[in-house]
């Protein structure tokens, strides 16, 4: 009698460190899974987030590009020298057309 109660205690001890090794494997996947779900995500938000910023710096080297030329000494010599060639010939139209009137 002793021996079939030592088998029974031991098969006993067995199941229950089976059930104990699939539990944490089945915990163990769950979180594995999570972690590649969570992994995933935070991949496709730094995608975006550096997406964003490089269309930020376009939009930055734009506008900066923009402020260089109209602060460019040259190009604003030269919008000057055709504001005043578009008011000279406004002037000598003006005059021609007032010596053509009489």
């Amino acid at each position: 009698m002793k021996t079939r109660m030592n088998v029974g205690i031991s098969s006993l001890i067995l199941i229950f460190i089976v059930l104990c090794l699939v539990t944490f494997g089945l915990l163990s996947m769950s979180s594995a899974r999570n972690d590649l779900t969570m992994a995933e995500r935070n991949g496709d938000s730094v995608k975006e987030y550096y997406r964003a910023d490089g269309e930020g710096e376009r939009f930055i080297a734009m506008i900066d590009g923009k402020l260089k030329s109209a602060a460019d000494p040259d190009a604003q010599d030269l919008r000057i020298s055709r504001k005043a060639a578009w008011s000279r010939r406004l002037k000598s139209w003006e005059i021609f057309m007032t010596k053509s009137s009489r």
